[in-house]
């Protein structure tokens, strides 16, 4: 088994993890997004906002940019599209959109 091929299915595994925590986040976003209202007794409405409204967002658009980037990559080799241009091409366009998005939150 040659190394491209070894990476191609670590990063497949790590792209399947990231989905589940995808999910994961999804459910304490609208769990946090509930207390926020009042729903919720179980921890306070402070830390419910602070995490709701900046950490978990942050946390969500980077792994849901990774996880739409690993699989449009995995998308282009199924259809004999690849290579070190489209690695660097798919990075540059995940580190732009992850950087906007924080900028955007943090001022």
């Amino acid at each position: 088994m040659t190394g491209r091929v070894k990476l191609n299915r670590v990063l497949i595994r790590i792209n399947r993890y990231i989905a589940y925590a995808l999910l994961l986040i999804a459910v304490v976003i609208l769990v946090t997004g509930y207390r926020t209202t009042g729903h919720f007794a179980f921890f306070s409405r402070g830390f419910a906002d602070i995490t709701h409204r900046i950490h978990l967002n942050i946390a969500f658009i980077v792994l849901l940019a990774v996880h739409a980037l690993l699989s449009i990559r995995s998308a282009l080799l199924r259809k004999k599209i690849g290579g070190a241009y489209i690695d660097i091409m798919l990075l540059l366009i995940g580190t732009v959109f992850v950087g906007l998005f924080v900028l955007l939150v943090f001022v």
